[in-house]
């Protein structure tokens, strides 16, 4: 029988890209939903702004981001 040799190559990056995490900014996220109540609109715009700019660089924020953007687009159609 003859044998096969496979050489596998592990790609490894020069930089790390780590996320920091920030619960603080979280919970703000969750908490500027309310400017419903004060602007009519901003519960939408300001998450969705938070979201887009920090979504990269902070642990969570992609998840929870998506889901506040979900609920208040929910809202508004409903």
């Amino acid at each position: 029988m003859r044998q096969i040799s496979v050489n596998k190559y592990i790609m490894q990056s020069n930089y790390n890209t780590y996320k920091r995490t920030d619960n603080q900014l979280l919970f703000i996220t969750h908490l500027s939903q309310l400017l419903t109540f004060i602007t009519g609109f901003g519960g939408l715009i300001a998450p969705l702004i938070i979201w887009a700019t920090q979504k990269e660089s902070v642990d969570g924020m992609d998840e929870h981001g998506k889901s506040i953007i979900n609920f208040q687009l929910s809202i508004i159609v409903y």
